[in-house]
């Protein structure tokens, strides 16, 4: 998620900490995307080759996955499925930045 949607949810948390709550996230989804989001990053952009681009197909992959959050949250192996995603994700990217035009 980019920075303005996270403006959007967040609220101050406790003893002033920079980085607030997501209130309208799940907690386990966030943990989730706090413990991952440099992993996610790095293959996207090995992938991508680009910071930028790299950002934006990760943010599109962690959408994906909130919006199936409570689906994945009972898959016997949910790490494995939310890497299917950003694997999917990452080369739909990679396919649509080669195909469009320079």
């Amino acid at each position: 998620m980019n920075d303005n949607e996270y403006a959007e949810h967040a609220s101050a948390g406790s003893g002033g900490d920079p980085i607030g709550t997501y209130t309208h996230l799940p907690l386990s989804y966030q943990a989730l995307y706090l413990s991952d989001q440099e992993a996610f990053h790095n293959y996207a952009f090995v992938v991508l080759e680009d910071d930028e681009a790299a950002e934006e197909a990760v943010h599109t992959a962690m959408t994906r996955v909130r919006d199936n959050w409570e689906e994945l949250l009972v898959e016997s192996n949910m790490q494995q499925q939310v890497w299917a995603i950003m694997r999917q994700t990452v080369e739909s990217t990679g396919r649509l930045r080669r195909s469009a035009p320079q």
